[in-house]
């Protein structure tokens, strides 16, 4: 999966050396960030003191993504309800840090079943453009959101409800005089009221 942990975890593994392959079904790499219009994924990396505390791919995602202007630059203050995303900028971001650190991608191409032998995962069946195809690896990692690939290989997994959302996207719109709108009325908007 190319969405945003598929692409942490190709960018990694391609830069500690591993020939790298990343499997998309969508058009794009981002996943729910970019082919579902995510406008948020939220401010996690800091703490309520403002301190970073998370960092690696996550950190450095969100500071190429403000520096081609994929987010504000001011998503690093604390004061910031999350952290918003042009998905469209963001995508570029994605496929830019993946072409850097050498990794294959192929979208339009779906992850159909694992390939198994003694009872390890010994590479995937996928379905593209070009009909199905087998790709042999010594590593997989399953990072299609719904565990697909862990769940046929027989890996133990659990099902949840899972969310809903309704997203659209709107052009023209002054972030920063947004933000100092919701600010200004912390009642009718409190701080977080979105993660609960």
């Amino acid at each position: 999966g190319g969405g945003v942990s598929g692409c942490a975890a190709a960018c990694a593994a391609a830069r500690a050396g591993a020939r790298t392959f990343l499997l998309e079904r969508n058009g794009c790499l981002g996943g729910v960030a970019t082919a579902s219009l995510m406008a948020n994924v939220g401010n996690l990396l800091l703490a309520a003191s403002g301190e970073i505390v998370t960092r690696g791919f996550a950190l450095e995602v969100l500071d190429r993504a403000a520096a081609a202007g994929a987010a504000s630059p001011h998503w690093k203050d604390r004061g910031v309800p999350g952290c918003t995303l042009d998905s469209e900028r963001f995508k570029v971001v994605l496929i830019d840090m993946l072409q850097e650190a050498g990794v294959t991608i192929l979208t339009h191409a779906l992850a159909a079943r694992p390939i198994l032998e003694d009872g390890a995962v010994a590479g995937i069946f996928l379905e593209g453009k070009s009909g199905r195809q087998a790709l042999r690896a010594r590593a997989v990692v399953d990072a299609t959101g719904e565990a697909d690939l862990a769940w046929q290989a027989g890996a133990q997994t659990r099902r949840s409800r899972g969310t809903a959302s309704t997203l659209f996207a709107l052009e023209g719109v002054d972030v920063e005089a947004f933000i100092a709108f919701l600010k200004s009325r912390p009642e009718e908007f409190p701080a977080m009221h979105d993660f609960v």
